[in-house]
């Protein structure tokens, strides 16, 4: 498998540019706009595929985006009606994307042309889907907003499979199954390892509140609000990191292919500006990108997410940080 040598952000200037990034964060190398007079802001959440396309959902104009690994414009998927929030893409370059949007929730799976598949919806009761992923078998995984937090499955024809009630009102945040689907973790205030037939393994109380998921061959991470928190498949903890610079809450994880963990999220200074931090195997702390808010449109800038490229085990990634002086970026990096 290649080296992996990237990862993707978005910033959130007078419309949110789409950038690839060298993965040591020293620099950029191509960003992407998207039409100024959308005033677009991506979803929580966009996926790299394995030959390094990205697909990114889009919060306010309600469409979904196929980038090229050179940023180039592919094509713009606008069957949805509400809100997205994330995406995800399979071994075969289809995608797929969940809307936010009351009674009209659903889920779409997209051509690698950018047309519609197919699309469902949840026929006995309203609730908003925000989060989605797709194992290798092509079976599809999603939830949201609910009262009692459901996960469903999909299979690979778009037709319900099995549905898991945690009967707790609050949203499902996250969502990794395993690449095969023998299992699915999920998170909203509980973490959740579920078996392919939907039945509950194991649960664990988070302890600020369960905001994202990663996964490799071997562990499972999780951003819990202000922490860092690594487990083996079974749920046993391998550490806890307590510690991230210039960040109070932590919204989204990425792990690369060597074990280096990404949390992107939130500083605590005044304003809420943006900020990633980049863990080791071990978690200790490697480098911290801090977006300044004086660059910024408004007060409150934050970073969503991360997508690593390429890889087998990825993440999406998304931020809304001001738009940053690279050259001070350059220098945090190098002094981090």
């Amino acid at each position: 498998m290649a080296e992996q040598k990237y990862f993707y952000i978005t910033h959130d200037s007078d419309n949110e540019e789409y950038q690839k990034w060298y993965k040591d964060g020293s620099d950029y190398v191509w960003e992407w706009l998207p039409d100024p007079e959308k005033d677009e802001s991506y979803g929580s959440r966009h996926v790299i595929d394995d030959e390094g396309y990205s697909y990114l959902p889009g919060s306010h104009a309600q469409e979904v985006y196929k980038i090229s690994p050179d940023g180039e414009w592919i094509w713009t998927f606008t069957e949805p009606t509400g809100p997205l929030r994330q995406s995800a893409v399979d071994d075969e370059g289809y995608s797929y994307t969940a809307s936010l949007a009351d009674e009209d929730s659903a889920v779409y799976k997209i051509t690698p042309d950018g047309e519609l598949e197919w699309r469902w919806t949840i026929e006995d009761v309203d609730r908003d889907l925000i989060a989605i992923d797709v194992d290798s078998n092509h079976y599809v995984y999603t939830g949201g907003w609910s009262e009692d937090g459901a996960l469903y499955k999909i299979d690979p024809d778009g037709n319900l499979v099995w549905r898991f009630y945690s009967e707790i009102d609050t949203n499902v945040r996250d969502i990794v199954p395993m690449p095969e689907g023998e299992y699915v973790f999920f998170v909203h205030d509980t973490l959740y390892r579920l078996n392919a037939d939907g039945e509950e393994e194991w649960s664990i109380e988070t302890e600020n509140g369960g905001e994202s998921l990663s996964l490799d061959e071997d562990f499972l991470y999780l951003s819990d609000t202000s922490e860092a928190v690594k487990f083996d498949h079974d749920g046993e903890e391998q550490w806890r990191n307590d510690d991230l610079p210039n960040m109070s809450h932590g919204f989204d994880t990425a792990v690369d292919e060597d074990g280096y963990l990404h949390i992107s999220g939130q500083s605590s200074t005044i304003g809420g500006h943006g900020s990633l931090n980049v863990l080791n195997p071990e978690g200790g702390h490697e480098f911290n990108l801090f977006f300044d808010g004086e660059y910024g449109k408004s007060g409150c800038e934050t970073c969503y997410g991360i997508a690593v490229d390429p890889g087998e085990w990825q993440c999406g990634f998304w931020t809304s940080p001001p738009l940053v002086d690279m050259v001070e970026v350059k220098e945090v990096v190098e002094s981090g």
